[in-house]
């Protein structure tokens, strides 16, 4: 059975500092709406998104500002998303921010269904309803899309702009103050919500990089979407694998009995998600590589065995079918500017 949708309560603290600022008291709208705003402080909290598309209408309603969505990212901080914002700012680069937005997202909301397309000279980001029978506030949308740009021009100290906005929503009263905010053409009544970036703006190495803290979050994250979706098992098998890896204990049967289930139930819990439990090893492998690889005081043998390879020759083969490149020549290009 799948849960109503939920959005981390943190994020609630960003719309409600916007209301404040604006003259109105965050704590009634939000009782409207029928949540305690005081949870709001509690990391595991999450709001339903039902009740939080209540709120982003009653915030339009009082405010009389369509555009309500565009201040609610001057009150956002890294904490606001956890460990999701710290990993972000310890991204490499732009693009890596956003990888890590779309493989995490659903640590702040599992309403939205976040990609990102390599186009020939571009990045697509689209933001789309996990479901076509809810339809999130648009201003929740706005606010989200906002927030991104927002914590993007935060990590590369300079004002990034994007090639084009699109919006599903209509055009609405103040629509100019989109295209001043984003500093990019907007579009409305799009076919899709989605951001376009340059690839030289999102390639670009940041200041604020640290693969050791990235690395840390990222662990982080996946122990939080373990404990929050049970049903995820993909997070779950991620969770127990970045116990295992290093230990040299990785195996189907190990991470089975670790969930308390047969291989053959894990083989098709993964199955109905269209994956395989090879498929999830292989993909945090190279995650991990990616990340010890830039910390360049971690030995190349000693990385084999994080790893949970047997021989450096197969973490050598793997890496190459990972990147086209040795883990020597990976090091060396993405170490060279440290």
């Amino acid at each position: 059975m799948h849960r109503d949708p939920t959005t981390r309560a943190s994020w609630a603290l960003a719309i409600a500092r916007a209301l404040e600022a604006s003259g109105y008291d965050p704590k009634s709208i939000f009782a409207e709406a029928g949540l305690d705003l005081s949870q709001a402080t509690d990391p595991e909290m999450r709001y339903p998104v039902d009740k939080m598309t209540i709120v982003w209408q009653q915030a339009v309603e009082k405010t009389g500002n369509a555009c309500f969505g565009l201040d609610v990212p001057q009150f956002t901080h890294p904490t606001t998303f956890n460990a999701l914002g710290f990993a972000l700012m310890a991204s490499e680069s732009l693009k890596e921010a956003l990888e890590r937005l779309v493989r995490f997202s659903r640590t702040v909301t599992d309403a939205a269904d976040v990609r990102l397309e390599a186009e020939r000279d571009s990045y697509k980001l689209t933001l789309e309803s996990v479901s076509a029978t809810r339809i999130s506030a648009y201003e929740s949308v706005d606010g989200f899309a906002a927030t991104i740009i927002y914590i993007l021009r935060q990590l590369c100290q300079e004002d990034i702009k994007p090639q084009e906005v699109t919006l599903i929503r209509p055009e609405p009263d103040g629509a100019k103050r989109f295209s001043e905010f984003f500093q990019a053409p907007v579009e409305f009544s799009a076919a899709e919500n989605s951001i376009r970036f340059s690839k030289e703006q999102m390639e670009a190495k940041l200041p604020t990089a640290n693969s050791e803290l990235a690395q840390i979050n990222d662990r982080a994250m996946t122990e939080y979407l373990s404990r929050f979706d049970k049903e995820d098992i993909v997070a779950q098998v991620r969770a127990i694998l970045l116990d295992q890896l290093s230990a040299g204990t990785a195996s189907q049967e190990n991470v089975a009995s670790s969930l308390n289930m047969s291989q053959r139930s894990l083989q098709r819990r993964l199955k109905e998600v269209e994956t395989c439990y090879a498929d999830v090893l292989d993909q945090i492998r190279e995650d991990l590589a990616c990340q010890y690889l830039k910390q360049s005081k971690i030995p190349l043998i000693s990385i084999t065995y994080l790893l949970g390879f047997s021989d450096p020759s197969n973490f050598n083969r793997a890496f190459k079918r990972w990147k086209g490149v040795s883990p020597s020549q990976y090091r060396k290009a993405n170490t060279a500017a440290e």
